[in-house]
């Protein structure tokens, strides 16, 4: 009998690191990605077109598709970055909006790496992404907060006090217009 490990215990850790692996991307709700910049071939795996609002299977699998998707005014600064990360080979980190097929806007985060031919040549990228939307609504109603604070704790008279507050009420109620129309998007109806 071996004293150290064998095959095929190798082959079943090995397994098990990649049902781990697996398993941890699915329960964080992240989608897989993988981009071949010399065949202009992108994989996605399901969770990652339902991300992106697609049915599963309906991605059509170029870098030229992938951009269509995006909101038109980030597409150039994805491009960008996307030929950055490349010409750099190393880290890629993104964040963008997307347009589903229902008209609806998400934010998305992407964060990968080069892939390198055995000659160091950047071939590619590949990283996972997340829907980031809830996240960036938070941020920009605690932008439009700390900017009422500001205008009150500057506000002379009982008038500004009062502008200031009916058009935060302005604010707000746009803010829950969005907000349904987001959950609409989602399947969740509001009565």
């Amino acid at each position: 009998m071996p004293d150290g490990p064998t095959h095929e215990d190798d082959a079943a850790s090995r397994l098990d690191a990649d049902e781990r692996v697996r398993l941890a991307v699915e329960a964080s709700g992240l989608g897989t990605w993988s981009w071949n910049a010399q065949t202009g071939e992108v994989v996605w795996d399901g969770a990652l077109e339902r991300i992106y609002g697609l049915e599963r299977g309906t991605f059509p699998r170029t870098y030229e598709a992938y951009l269509e998707l995006l909101h038109p005014a980030d597409r150039e600064a994805v491009a960008a970055t996307s030929a950055a990360s490349m010409k750099a080979g190393g880290d890629h980190k993104v964040e963008h909006r997307v347009i589903w097929p229902d008209g609806s806007i998400h934010w998305i985060e992407g964060w990968g790496r080069a892939v390198k031919s055995p000659d160091g040549t950047p071939r590619g990228l590949v990283g996972v992404s997340a829907d980031v939307t809830e996240r960036k609504l938070h941020e920009e109603r605690l932008r439009q907060l700390q900017a009422v604070t500001a205008a009150l704790a500057e506000a002379r008279t009982a008038d500004e006090v009062g502008r200031i507050a009916l058009h935060e009420v302005v604010v707000a109620t746009e803010a829950v217009g969005s907000t349904l129309l987001l959950l609409e998007g989602d399947g969740v109806h509001i009565n």
